[in-house]
């Protein structure tokens, strides 16, 4: 090629850099900013109860159960009486302990008289017999006790 040629098409290239490149600077144009949505957040459910809750809502009241009154007899000891007979029975068990056997079977002799549906006493009366050598007495406190109902 020849000179002219690079001339023209250098001249050529600098009016199109300089067109582009005016002197009257351009206003930028503005964009927004994107606009934030918010991720929303995990809020738990509620939980559910089945049961009721343990707290009552109100106070309960005690109830008044009459007690029947029972007047006693033989079969059926006052409070006392039951009292005494408890009191004759550990005095028995610890005569027994001690080895003091007549002791012990006076202490039972006094419970059965105090509360005669008093097993323990029939049995522990007929062990007591049993080591003074009194068997034929000891048997018939052992089945006493079987009677009312030791053993079933």
């Amino acid at each position: 090629m020849h000179r002219k040629t690079f001339l023209v098409l250098g001249g050529l290239m600098l009016i199109l850099v300089l067109a582009g490149c005016s002197s009257s600077k351009a206003e930028p144009t503005w964009t927004p900013a994107p606009t934030w949505t918010p991720v929303p957040t995990w809020t738990p459910a509620p939980t559910f109860t089945p049961y009721p809750t343990p707290y009552p809502t109100s106070t309960p009241q005690p109830t008044y159960t009459p007690q029947p009154t029972v007047k006693p007899t033989a079969d059926n000891p006052s409070p006392s009486e039951i009292n005494q007979a408890i009191t004759a029975y550990n005095a028995g068990v610890a005569n027994s302990v001690l080895g003091k056997h007549h002791e012990a079977i006076a202490d039972y002799t006094r419970v059965i008289s105090l509360d005669p549906a008093f097993v323990k006493a029939y049995l522990n009366r007929g062990i007591a017999k049993g080591h003074l050598l009194r068997y034929g007495e000891a048997i018939a406190d052992f089945a006493k006790a079987k009677e009312l109902g030791y053993g079933d």
